[in-house]
């Protein structure tokens, strides 16, 4: 296997791809490109509503190990080449102020505009557009959208409109046992 230098940081990667890889994010180049720690930020920078958070609250929140397992989940569902215990989160932060080549795009999972991310580093979050606010705290787990329906009526519209689409997969049941805390995931 032959290695190149990332584009951002500099760091000496390996060129490992793989064939018929059908990954969604934090796919394994076949030149130049990321380092896997640069792609995980460059998806997280690219992804409404968590770079207008990590924007207003700094990179640092990336250091819980709560967030790191929720992370670890994302890429599993969407079947990305590289393994969690690949990322090195400290790195991450300590790289977050590295510029990039290439400005923010739009796209269906980021509608907000670099000077949007740049206002929220500067004035805090807002949820873009005004489309909802949550005025009650997130439950852990919600059986089905007419629970949350009656807590959130707004996201509930919005996972609607995913769930139509075919994006992403259903509520879980009430028969389904609750999220355990320190899963392993492969």
């Amino acid at each position: 296997m032959s290695g190149i230098n990332c584009e951002r940081c500099d760091a000496r990667c390996r060129i490992a791809p793989k064939p018929g890889s059908k990954a969604r994010m934090l796919k394994r180049g076949k030149g130049a490109g990321l380092c896997v720690n640069c792609a995980t930020h460059d998806f997280l920078r690219h992804t409404y509503p968590a770079n207008l958070q990590l924007a207003a609250s700094g990179p640092k929140v990336l250091l819980n190990p709560d967030i790191r397992e929720l992370f670890a989940d994302i890429m599993r569902t969407a079947g990305a080449d590289a393994e969690p215990d690949e990322i090195n989160w400290n790195l991450i932060v300590e790289n977050w102020e590295l510029p990039w080549r290439h400005s923010m795009k739009s796209s269906g999972t980021n509608q907000v505009t670099e000077a949007e991310v740049e206002r929220a580093r500067r004035e805090g979050f807002r949820p873009y557009r005004h489309q909802g606010t949550i005025t009650k705290p997130l439950k852990t787990v919600y059986y089905g959208l007419d629970e949350l329906k009656a807590d959130h009526p707004d996201l509930a519209r919005l996972i609607e409109g995913i769930q139509r689409r075919g994006d992403q997969p259903s509520l879980p049941d009430r028969d389904d046992p609750p999220p355990t805390q320190g899963m392993l995931f492969r």
